[in-house]
């Protein structure tokens, strides 16, 4: 006995915080929530150093009397549901009870109420969960939450909490998924007074997705309008050619509820990734409609997940929508092509050693063989095979709008010693893999993964010694990222500065690239960019993870790219430089870059026995009747 006991009421809110609140983005979350299920038609967000320090959400919904006012902060205090029956067919945001308690439990908050029905408000102020007053006040109809130091009562939350900029980032995104769902509701956003978002009502949803997703190619999605029974899902999606490197470009709604549920995102992906794109995630806004009771909202009491009653319906109702979406749209999808005959070759620039381990599980695969030598004759050859011009010429970028000079560009060959032992290049294979033939083997380099490693090791050498050599713009490229990626821009502006990167902040959401790091392709920039973007926003580890992440990005993105055709001077060029690469069994990533057959593989697979002992197979065998 007196082992078990019952948590006081203040302790047991505070853990259904941590379910609940986790940043400022949670606690405006629930906000919204509450404003939209009161009817709200115009919410103002007002936030304080990215809400550590103060959130305010301000709506004209029907606001609530003072008995409702001091009620509503009580634990599983709802206006949403009277019985367990309700919980089946949910028709509103919020229904847990949990979030103003839960918020209140670990800030200050001053909640000023009005409904239509009275002449004054209330003012009710309760700080760590305990009320300290309630009072009447003239205030307009509607609701006011102030929010006021967020953990202030639990010093190791707040210590999980990020810069400022990047909970900014977050708040952004929820505000935006919010907007994209309830177009005719308007949004305003403020960070110390400063306007980061507005979004006026729309009577239509497709011009409030035009403005959250910066669509300025139509071409570029595929618009979503499907219907079955009663399941209906519209929206947009990119192309074939279009796409993202993170899920949370994934907007996903049931029953206008932004979700980020495993499965529903899972299951778009695959059925998105039939039709060809080379990226691992769509940039979408999809909204699924369908009756209450075929979805349980009552998963997590973040209500980020859902449940559905029939999974397969759901499954082929996605399925058909996006197969009707693009076969209906199939004229307007936009496809890249380039002349690749008229294509300047890229330059590959000098690799420099990293002293790095591979994958152990690759070790017994791959043999590294004896380095290729490259003699000082033979260097201006490796040059001009590569870029098409003698090794005492400057060696210029693949693109006109870039000024650089080729003194550190080009392969050193100074510290390459030995007998040359190198591959003999036969040819590129599914304009994907490059072919050699060494002495007893079939050699098979991914080109992609090659340049890849071989642009992380050079980077990792240079950010050793300082910087990543910068490529000046000659015009310089000016674009939108977003609003999201410019927070998280300028809270990253030395990192880029340090990796080769000069770029100008202009208004909003506007910047101006005058540099890019030694090895991308001018047309990539833009792409590049936002990736690094999203990899610094979406890793929240440290400093240092973030540096080997990040490059590992920037090397990824920079490099050729499967289905590229090459020349055979491109060809020669990558397969040499695989000689010479630190860790040449894996990507940077991880995956297995080099596959090596060897002879006496083949001669078994096509049935032959040769005398193998007696008789090199090099210099040919005899074969055992």
């Amino acid at each position: 006995m007196g082992k078990i006991w019952i948590l006081p009421d203040h302790i047991a809110n505070r853990i259904a915080a941590g379910e609940v609140v986790r940043r400022p983005a949670s606690v405006i979350r629930e906000l919204i929530d509450n404003s939209l299920d009161a009817e709200a038609t115009h919410i103002i967000i007002r936030i304080e150093h990215g809400g550590k320090r103060k959130i305010e959400v301000i709506d004209n919904g029907c606001g609530m009397d003072k008995e409702d006012a001091v009620l509503a902060f009580e634990r599983h205090a709802t206006s949403k549901i009277n019985s367990e029956k309700d919980l089946e067919a949910l028709h509103t945001l919020g229904f847990r009870g949990e979030a103003l308690a839960s918020i209140s439990s670990v800030s200050q908050v001053v909640m000023e109420t009005r409904p239509h029905s009275a002449h004054v408000g209330t003012r009710v102020v309760i700080h760590g969960g305990m009320l300290k007053r309630v009072e009447s006040v003239a205030v307009p109809v509607g609701t006011r939450v102030s929010v006021h130091r967020l953990f202030y009562n639990v010093p190791a939350r707040r210590k999980f909490l990020k810069s400022v900029r990047i909970e900014v980032a977050h708040i952004l995104r929820i505000v935006q998924a919010y907007a994209l769902s309830f177009p005719a509701v308007q949004f305003e956003l403020f960070h110390q007074g400063k306007e980061l978002l507005f979004f006026p009502p729309e009577e239509e949803v497709q011009g409030r997705i035009e403005r959250v997703l910066g669509i300025r190619e139509r071409g570029l999605f595929v618009p979503i309008d499907f219907e079955h029974r009663e399941y209906k899902i519209t929206g947009v999606i990119t192309g074939p050619d279009g796409g993202s490197r993170y899920s949370e470009d994934m907007y996903l709604f049931v029953n206008s509820r932004y979700v980020r549920d495993p499965w529903l995102s899972k299951i778009v992906r695959q059925i998105w990734k039939k039709y060809g794109s080379r990226y691992p995630y769509p940039q979408c806004a999809l909204f699924l409609e369908c009756r209450p009771e075929d979805v349980d909202v009552n998963v997590h009491p973040m209500k980020h997940e859902v449940r559905f009653r029939d999974p397969s319906i759901v499954y082929s109702c996605i399925e058909s929508a996006l197969a009707e979406g693009f076969r209906t749209s199939r004229s307007s999808v936009h496809l890249r092509t380039e002349n690749h005959e008229q294509r300047e070759e890229r330059e590959l620039p000098q690799m420099l050693p990293r002293d790095e381990m591979p994958h152990e599980r690759v070790k017994k695969f791959i043999h590294r063989p004896v380095p290729l030598q490259i003699t000082p004759d033979s260097r201006s050859e490796i040059i001009s095979n590569h870029t098409g011009i003698q090794a005492s010429e400057p060696i210029p970028h693949e693109s006109k709008n870039v000024e650089t000079h080729g003194g550190d560009l080009i392969v050193d060959a100074q510290h390459m010693h030995g007998v040359q032992k190198g591959g003999k290049v036969l040819g590129q294979i599914f304009n994907c893999y490059i072919v050699l033939e060494e002495n007893d083997a079939l050699l098979l380099l991914d080109q992609h993964l090659v340049h890849e490693r071989y642009l992380y090791e050079m980077w990792l050498k240079k950010i050793e010694q300082g910087v990543i050599p910068p490529q000046q713009l000659l015009i310089p490229i000016v674009y939108s990222p977003g609003v999201v990626r410019m927070e998280v821009l300028q809270e990253w502006l030395g990192w880029f500065r340090q990796h080769g990167w000069e770029i100008e902040l202009f208004g909003r959401d506007t910047i101006s690239v005058r540099t890019i790091p030694s090895g991308v392709w001018v047309r990539d920039v833009e792409t590049v960019l936002n990736t690094l973007i999203d990899e610094l926003f979406l890793n929240e580890r440290g400093s240092e993870v973030h540096d080997t992440l990040a490059l590992k990005t920037l090397a990824c993105r920079s490099a050729i790219k499967k289905g590229d055709p090459l020349s055979p001077d491109q060809l020669n060029f990558l397969a040499r430089i695989w000689y010479e690469l630190d860790v040449p069994q894996v990507c940077p990533h991880g995956r297995i870059m080099a596959v090596r057959l060897y002879d006496q593989d083949l001669h078994r697979a096509f049935g032959r026995h040769w005398n193998f002992e007696s008789t090199p197979s090099n210099q040919g065998g005899t074969e055992k009747e």
